[in-house]
C-alpha cells in the first residue's frame, strides 16, 4: 500500500515536471528563434498586433508567427496566427508586413514576399478576437 501511494506520488511529480519543461520550452523557443518584423498597437493603445519570423533555411519560406493581443477589464487575451512568407529565401524586412488599423478593435495585417501574393488577414476584437482572411 505505502509503495502505490510512492510510485503514484513520484509518476505526479514526473508529470509535473514534465509540463513545466514543455511550457519552459515553447517561452523560450520563441523568445529565442523568432525576431521582431513589426509591432503596432491600435490608436488608443488597447489592443497590440506583433509580427515576428524565423530566417529560411536556404530557400525556403520565412516562417511567421502573429501574436494578438487583446486587453481587457483583468485578462489579456491572446491568439497566435502561423503563416510563411514566400520572399525567394532573402530576409525579411519591415516592408514584408503591414498592419492596418481602422479603430481600435479592427487592423487588416499583410504578408507579402517577392514570390507569392500578399495574403490579407482582418482582426476583430470583439469578446473573442475574430481572424479572416479575403
Amino acid at each position: 500500500m505505502a509503495k502505490k501511494k510512492i510510485l503514484r506520488f513520484l509518476a505526479t511529480v514526473i508529470i509535473g515536471i514534465g509540463i513545466i519543461c514543455f511550457l519552459m520550452s515553447t517561452a523560450l523557443h520563441d523568445a529565442f528563434f523568432y525576431k521582431t518584423l513589426t509591432t503596432e498597437a491600435s490608436p488608443n493603445n488597447i489592443n497590440r498586433i506583433e509580427i515576428k519570423y524565423k530566417d529560411a533555411a536556404f530557400f525556403g519560406p520565412n516562417e511567421v508567427r502573429i501574436i494578438i493581443k487583446q486587453k481587457n477589464h483583468i485578462f489579456h487575451k491572446v491568439k497566435r496566427y502561423d503563416s510563411k512568407i514566400f520572399n525567394d529565401g532573402g530576409r525579411l524586412e519591415s516592408s514584408n508586413s503591414q498592419i492596418k488599423w481602422e479603430n481600435d478593435n479592427y487592423a487588416i495585417i499583410i504578408l507579402d514576399g517577392a514570390e507569392q501574393k500578399p495574403e490579407i488577414i482582418e482582426v476583430r476584437f470583439e469578446s473573442e478576437i475574430l481572424i479572416t482572411f479575403q
